[in-house]
């Protein structure tokens, strides 16, 4: 086999060759078709065809390049079950094997998932790591909805209170909710090797906590671009859904520190373990 590859650096690939391009596919028929549509003097019709059209295009895209992905992906990545895991949170796995399965990919995960992940830990990673709320991403809104805000009084003194009190309520909206984080410097997510603690769910140790990981939740009916991304996990009688959002993090760096913290805390348990 070729050189082994990490979970990452097959996500990364994924994104480059897949994501990419069905966010782009569909935005270049859609300009391509206004322009044909001017250019030549053809029907209105035209325009809603040449835009299903590439929609179209994306999902046929979309379709081939999965399956080439995979079977690159499954060949090259040893930790086969990290990487399922998270490919079926970005939409690249469904995590199932039927008749439906592209046979060449259905007879590697067949062979790759008898075999455990090795767990490999990052010394790079602290023995605790802490996320807030994003300055930067609260400034940068911040400054958008005050130009917003502007745009709002404008129209109240033109007068067109319509667009006007729009252009007021939204800013304002956003205004308060993105101030109250600037302030907030308290922790909206603690995880260590012990256990996951978040603001609105108390500290919990990993043996009671399950089914953790990074959960990428798109908006019905649009592209790969709109999204949310939330850590979410199983604790004794309740479940963790906190979204990522607006944190000073982003999903391939907290689906490995649960990988790491997770790994850190079993490796921890089997020496003790093998000591007594």
């Amino acid at each position: 086999m070729d050189k082994e590859v990490t979970v990452d650096q097959a996500l990364i690939r994924a994104q480059r060759t897949i994501t990419y391009p069905s966010i782009a596919i569909p935005l270049v028929m859609i300009g391509l078709t206004l322009y044909v549509q001017k250019h030549f003097s053809l029907p209105g019709l035209f325009i809603p065809v040449g835009i299903i059209g590439g929609f179209c295009l994306t999902a046929a895209y979309r379709y081939i390049m999965i399956t080439k992905w995979q079977i690159w992906a499954y060949t090259h990545v040893r930790n086969i079950h990290e990487l399922r895991k998270r490919s079926i949170d970005a939409k690249l796995d469904d995590g199932l094997i039927t008749d439906k399965t592209n046979p060449e990919v259905a007879q590697i995960l067949k062979e790759k998932l008898k075999q455990p992940d090795v767990y490999t830990d990052d010394v790079s990673i602290p023995d605790e790591t802490v996320f807030r709320f994003s300055k930067f991403n609260a400034i940068g809104i911040l400054v958008i909805s005050g130009l917003v805000l502007a745009g709002g009084v404008y129209y109240i003194l033109k007068p067109n209170y319509y667009y006007g009190t729009l252009g007021l309520l939204l800013p304002l909206w956003f205004i308060y909710k993105y101030y109250k984080e600037l302030k907030n410097n308290s922790p909206q997510i603690i995880i260590n090797s012990k256990g996951i603690q978040t603001a609105t769910t108390p500290f919990y140790p990993w043996e009671v906590i399950h089914n953790e990981s990074v959960s990428i939740e798109r908006k019905q009916g649009t592209t790969n671009s709109t999204s949310n991304d939330y850590l979410v996990y199983d604790y004794p009688g309740g479940h963790e859904k906190i979204d990522l959002g607006d944190l000073n993090t982003y999903e391939p760096e907290m689906a490995k520190l649960l990988r790491i913290y997770r790994g850190r805390y079993a490796h921890r348990n089997d020496l003790q373990k093998n000591i007594h």
